[in-house]
């Protein structure tokens, strides 16, 4: 028997205008049985899980780490099956699964995946599948979220742009029961091991270990910044003395008030303090 697909697709994703509609069409003999339905607005891609998670034996998200994070949220503990296609700006989760970038080739490789558990991340009420961050992270985030920009190299101005304008702040910082202290530039926690693009921040995360890998950054001179990128690119982001690993089921961050996001979303609530962040191991189960 077919399996029942429906394709959640963020048009705006991305930046460019996404050919999915056209691949789609030339591959359609692949889903006898499948829907389509665009989304509108922001939180539109979680409605429609929500709604439809039980009609559905795969909920497809075509977009970005955003859309894949609304997604998620609802299919964790079900029985219903994510799938993705990426056509979003960075792209991490389908990066680090080894899901083609190519709309074609991912249909394709949808079809033909298997079931893989993952482990999701709970901070709060809230859950995310790739990284979060505080600080420059959030506050790069932030901004890009309130631009109508979409893309890599729009990400990458705004990065270079607000380098020198943003300063270090202290944390404190509990990762089962062991506390650290200092000052960070930002902090990464990581369900995988990149944004996307190959930037492996956290290179030794891992969706199915249980564990929640947290990079904390220092903010190096500016001419240390061209090798510090090629550092990361290469996977080796914490030869760097710029870059330190922490590492647990449970952590908890104490902070100065900074920038927050969520697969690079922004929440609602950006004034909180603290953070508690857990685990949820294996609850989610992607095609790939």
């Amino acid at each position: 028997m077919d399996k029942r697909y429906l394709f959640i697709h963020n048009p705006i994703s991305g930046g460019a205008k996404s050919n999915f509609v056209v691949a789609f069409e030339k591959n359609k003999y692949l889903y006898p049985s499948h829907a389509i339905i665009t989304t509108t607005h922001v939180g539109h891609a979680k409605e429609l899980a929500r709604q439809y998670k039980n009609e559905y034996d795969v909920i497809a998200a075509v977009g970005g780490d955003g859309t894949i994070n609304e997604i998620a949220s609802e299919l964790v503990h079900t029985n219903t099956q994510m799938g993705v296609i990426p056509v979003g700006s960075a792209n991490g989760l389908a990066f680090h699964l080894g899901i083609p970038m190519e709309v074609e080739a991912a249909l394709h490789k949808l079809k033909a995946g298997t079931e893989k558990p993952i482990d999701v991340i709970e901070m709060g009420d809230r859950v995310f599948v790739n990284v979060a961050g505080v600080g420059y992270d959030g506050h790069i985030n932030t901004l890009f979220n309130q631009t109508k920009l979409r893309g890599l190299w729009s990400y990458a101005k705004l990065v270079f742009t607000e380098y020198m304008r943003y300063k270090e702040f202290e944390f404190t910082l509990v990762a089962d029961e062991v506390q650290y202290s200092g000052k960070a530039f930002f902090i990464v926690f990581a369900n995988t091991t990149q944004y996307g693009h190959n930037f492996h921040i956290a290179p030794n995360a891992n969706t199915e270990d249980g564990i929640l890998h947290v990079t904390l950054v220092r903010k190096p001179p500016f001419i240390f910044v061209p090798y510090l990128l090629r550092q990361v690119f290469k996977g080796k982001a914490l030869d760097s003395k710029y870059c330190t690993e922490v590492a647990g089921k449970e952590v908890t961050l104490h902070y100065t008030n900074q920038a927050l996001h969520l697969d690079g979303e922004i929440p609602l609530d950006k004034n909180e303090k603290e953070l508690h962040f857990k685990v949820l191991q294996g609850v989610l189960k992607v095609v790939c």
